[in-house]
C-alpha cells in the first residue's frame, strides 16, 4: 500500500505532479502502481517554452500549473508535488538571476530560486476555498553539496528538513523527534485520524510510544540513527557506534564500549533487516 492507495479508498482525489521529462527515474510508472489517479509531467504542460533545458519545467512555471489543476480538483485530495530546479546544474529562468545575487554558489542561487516559486506558489492558493483546510507537508528528497564538515559525514549527508504546515496555526514549534521519509505516510495518517490497517515500516511523528529512528542503506552497510546515537552495521558485525550530542563529526568510534544503547539499537537494525527480508521473500509485506 501507499498514501495514494489508502487514500483512494477513503474517497480522496490522488494526484501527483512532476514537472520532469515523463519517464525520468521511472515516476510515471511507479505512480500507477503506487495507486495515483492521474500523474502530471512535462509532457502534460506542453509547453517547451518552460523547459530548463535539463531536467524539466521551471519551478515557478510548474507550480503555477500545479495549483490551477488542483483547483479543479474534488475534495478531498492528495496532490504531490516533486520540484526540479534545485539539481544540477542549478538553471535558474533568465528573468531570476540577477534577483538571486547574493547567493554564494549556484546551488545556493537555485534554492533561492525554488524558495521563492514556493512564495508565489503560497500566494495563489492562499484564496482558494480548499487553502485552510489543507496539510502541507514540505520536504526534500535528498541533501545538496554543503561546506560544513558536519554534513559531510555519514549521518550528516542524509539530514534533511521536514515542515508540517497548516495555515490555521494547527503546528507550531520545532520537533526534535527523528523521522525518515516513511514516516511521513503515518504521520499524515494519524492526522487524519485514520484507523484502518496498513503497513509501513515509519511511524507517526505524533506517537510518543513509538521507537523513532532512520535507517538507510549504502555501500553494503546499514546505518540506524536514534536517541542521539548512530550505528553502523553490515553483514552479522557491528562495526561503529557514535554518540552523536558528543561527537557529531563521528571521530571516536565506541563499537567496542559496553553500553545499553548500543546493544538495543543493534537488536532494533537486525530487526528491521529481518522483519523486511522476510515480508519480500514470502510477499508479506501488506496490512493484516
Amino acid at each position: 500500500n501507499s498514501i495514494a492507495s489508502v487514500l483512494n479508498g477513503c474517497g480522496y482525489e490522488t494526484v501527483f505532479f512532476h514537472g520532469g521529462i515523463n519517464g525520468t527515474m521511472g515516476f510515471d510508472g511507479f505512480c500507477r502502481m503506487a495507486g495515483f489517479k492521474e500523474y502530471y509531467g512535462k509532457n502534460e504542460y506542453n509547453n517547451d517554452n518552460d523547459f530548463d533545458g535539463n531536467w524539466g519545467i521551471y519551478d515557478h512555471k510548474f507550480l503555477n500549473y500545479t495549483a490551477e489543476k488542483i483547483n479543479k480538483l474534488e475534495k478531498p485530495f492528495l496532490a504531490v508535488l516533486l520540484t526540479v530546479s534545485s539539481h544540477h546544474p542549478f538553471t535558474i529562468p533568465k528573468e531570476f538571476r540577477e534577483r538571486f545575487d547574493s547567493a554564494k554558489s549556484p546551488m545556493e542561487k537555485s534554492i533561492m530560486y525554488a524558495d521563492h516559486s514556493l512564495r508565489l506558489f503560497f500566494n495563489t492558493i492562499s484564496n482558494t476555498s480548499w487553502f485552510d483546510s489543507t496539510l502541507f507537508v514540505i520536504t526534500s528528497d535528498h541533501a545538496g553539496p554543503v561546506s560544513q564538515a558536519k554534513y559531510r559525514t555519514r549521518v550528516g549527508v542524509y539530514e534533511i528538513p521536514i515542515i508540517f504546515y497548516m495555515h490555521n496555526g494547527t503546528f507550531n514549534g520545532h520537533n526534535e523527534v527523528i523521522m525518515q521519509h516513511c514516516d511521513i505516510f503515518p504521520t499524515v495518517l494519524d492526522i487524519l485520524n485514520y484507523n484502518g490497517k496498513f503497513a509501513s515500516f515509519g511511524n507517526s511523528a505524533f506517537d510518543s510510544t513509538a521507537n523513532h529512528c532512520a535507517i538507510h542503506y549504502f555501500e553494503n552497510t546499514y546505518q540506524l540513527i536514534s536517541n542521539g546515537h548512530a550505528l553502523h552495521f553490515s553483514e552479522d558485525s557491528l562495526l561503529s557506534f557514535y554518540n552523536l550530542k558528543e561527537d557529531s563529526l563521528l571521530e571516536i568510534n565506541l563499537a567496542q564500549q559496553s553500553n545499553r544503547a548500543k546493544d538495543r539499537l543493534e537488536k532494533v537494525t537486525k530487526a528491521i533487516i529481518q522483519t523486511y527480508n522476510h515480508a519480500m521473500v514470502h510477499n508479506q509485506l501488506t496490512s493484516h
